[in-house]
């Protein structure tokens, strides 16, 4: 089971414009100046009114689509910005949220239902189960969590979090829950006992829950925001043993 993130996405930027092509646009509107200074040398105002509009004109019409342009992204970018302030204190909640999965100051993670229900305080039987040690886990956790702390997050800052929180929780998914619950040894799924098997689905289950919350979290963002920042939207569920 893998989590695949899509197609990179990003805000939108401008074409850059070469010299070239900026001076070409800018010809006509100086031969226009030139001629409003002949025009006005001999003393025909008329024409050199004339000459300003078309001046004028010719700049708007040149450079339009690019101001437009950039006047869009501005727009898009100052929105994105309020987007992200109003969301981040719900993403630091989810962020905080998993910490409950890879902390060692509870009995009810998967580590150490694994461990302690699953294999008996046997570490040669943990270690059959191929999954990383959760210290690896809350060491990642524990930095992002006092990055998103950060009291005025930006929309650079959202999308930072959100990124890391959805490689921690893929990489979860992945490497600690896929291993417990789609792989386990035929050896240690015939020692299963009652016990062992209601507590490591009920640690199933509160995962699920966080990640059907998470997901919908997600799926609040339009599409357009969403691609720009990359929002992992879907995550595959953990099956019962």
């Amino acid at each position: 089971m893998q989590v695949d993130f899509g197609q990179n996405g990003g805000p939108d930027k401008q074409p850059r414009r070469t010299a070239f092509e900026v001076s070409t646009q800018l010809i006509l509107p100086a031969l226009l100046a030139l001629a409003y200074m002949v025009s006005l040398m001999k003393d025909q105002r008329l024409l050199a009114w004339v000459l300003v509009g078309l001046v004028v004109l010719s700049l708007v019409v040149s450079f339009y689509p690019h101001v437009a342009s950039w006047a869009k992204i501005r727009a898009r970018s100052r929105s994105d910005e309020l987007i992200a302030r109003r969301a981040f204190p719900e993403l630091r909640k989810f962020v905080e949220q998993f910490g409950e999965f890879v902390s060692s100051q509870r009995g009810d993670t998967l580590h150490y239902i694994a461990q302690s229900d699953l294999c008996g305080g046997y570490s040669d039987r943990f270690n059959e189960l191929g999954i990383p040690n959760m210290n690896l886990f809350y060491g990642f956790w524990s930095s992002l969590s006092e990055r998103a702390a950060n009291l005025r997050p930006t929309s650079t800052d959202f999308k930072a979090t959100n990124s890391e929180l959805t490689m921690l929780v893929s990489s979860y998914i992945n490497y600690c829950m896929v291993p417990v619950f789609e792989r386990l040894p035929q050896e240690l799924r015939g020692q299963l006992t009652d016990r062992a098997k209601s507590n490591l689905e009920a640690c199933r289950e509160r995962f699920v829950v966080f990640l059907n919350d998470y997901s919908r979290y997600l799926k609040q963002f339009d599409q357009p925001f969403a691609a720009r920042y990359r929002l992992w939207r879907e995550f595959p569920t953990p099956k019962p043993l």
